[in-house]
């Protein structure tokens, strides 16, 4: 296998989630032999026929984790258009597409997804623990929520079975885990760690399964980068419990031991980076939450990897649909919106703490 010879990390990039001062990246020129391969994470999608955006459902997204959950469709459809026009290679959500997993939104997502692949561009999905099987799918109408469709593992396959794993090399009969040559240089290989039987682990079938299909890809040499949704090492120690692999050790010596040395995943919500003994693990932060940005890898001839991430402009998208007065600000009311719901969040964890309201307060700043 080729190995990943350089990697040049877009550093003052991954700390968007972070501040409101980094530009989105400038577009430049591709070179013609290179392979751009797009990778977002946790756009939560929530079909528009689920809600009326009453009171309810406004309280919902209010009360919640600081997702643009009442601005979902324009955010994917920004995010869809600006696809359409860069035409990468390939098109990766690593998981949680959907909001809770409802099945009208994936018929939905996996609608807007078919126009992108019909047009040549490779979609490339897997599932996310919100994803298959979710006791929270719900709708909301004014100010009553009921119960709605989930999907199976089964009903998933089904639902995206015309995207791009329809021309994997090889998909595992236990998970929804596959291999996908984006060319003949560039393979991915895709592993679901969240099936209704081992949610949060990579079954010892799939190990099996992905060794296989990783030592075919040494044998012909190819550079190969892994997908998960959860992370394969520990971002922080903070967000460690539940957001890492629960056999994420044996996972990250497997891929290492075959020459893999980048993996991609999400669910941390965060943009953010681990490295260690030259393996990389970049968790994409959620598209759904401001700066609504997601991760551009650039491959050269020579397999050195580029990584950056790029702002998704919902502003352009409207101003193009005969939207524009509406989300002229766009960028700067998310940023307020995920800043007040942080704030809350902080006012509520430190008002039970023995502490002065000056140290409460200085602690929440």
């Amino acid at each position: 296998m080729k190995k990943m010879t350089g990697m040049i990390l877009a550093a003052a990039l991954f700390l968007a989630g972070c501040t409101q001062n980094t530009a989105v990246a400038a577009e430049t020129e591709v070179p013609e032999n290179d392979t751009v391969i797009w990778i977002a994470s946790d756009l939560h999608y929530f079909s528009s026929s689920l809600t009326d955006h009453g009171s309810l459902f406004t309280e919902m997204t209010e009360q919640a984790d600081g997702k643009n959950t009442q601005y979902i469709e324009e955010i994917a459809d920004a995010f869809l258009a600006e696809a359409e026009k860069a035409k990468p290679d390939a098109l990766i959500l690593s998981g949680d597409i959907t909001f809770n997993g409802e099945k009208q939104s994936h018929i939905d997502l996996a609608e807007k997804l078919q126009k992108l692949q019909d047009m040549g561009i490779a979609v490339l999905v897997i599932p996310g623990n919100h994803d298959i099987a979710n006791g929270y799918a719900r709708n909301y109408f004014d100010s009553r929520s009921e119960w709605v469709d989930s999907v199976s593992s089964e009903e998933f396959a089904d639902i995206y079975k015309n995207l791009g794993r329809k021309d994997a090399v090889s998909a595992d009969p236990n998970s929804y885990s596959y291999l996908y040559d984006v060319n003949d240089q560039i393979s991915v290989l895709f592993l679901d760690a969240n099936t209704e039987e081992n949610p949060g682990l990579i079954s010892e079938q799939t190990m099996a399964w992905a060794q296989e299909q990783l030592a075919r890809c040494n044998a012909e040499g190819k550079t190969v980068f892994s997908v998960t949704h959860q992370n394969v090492m520990t971002q922080n120690m903070m967000i460690a419990d539940g957001y890492v692999i629960k056999n994420q050790t044996s996972v990250k010596l497997m891929l290492m031991e075959h020459g893999v040395t980048l993996n991609m995943s999400g669910h941390i919500h965060a943009q953010h980076y681990a490295y260690n003994a030259r393996f990389y693990d970049i968790a994409s932060g959620s598209l759904a939450i401001a700066p609504h940005q997601y991760g551009v890898l650039t491959v050269d001839a020579d397999s050195n990897a580029t990584y950056q991430t790029q702002r998704t402009d919902v502003s352009e998208w409207a101003q193009n649909h005969g939207l524009g007065d509406a989300f002229a600000d766009f960028a700067e009311e998310s940023q307020d919106f995920f800043d007040a719901n942080s704030r809350r969040k902080s006012e509520e964890y430190v008002a039970s703490l023995p502490l002065s309201d000056t140290e409460k307060q200085s602690m929440v700043d």
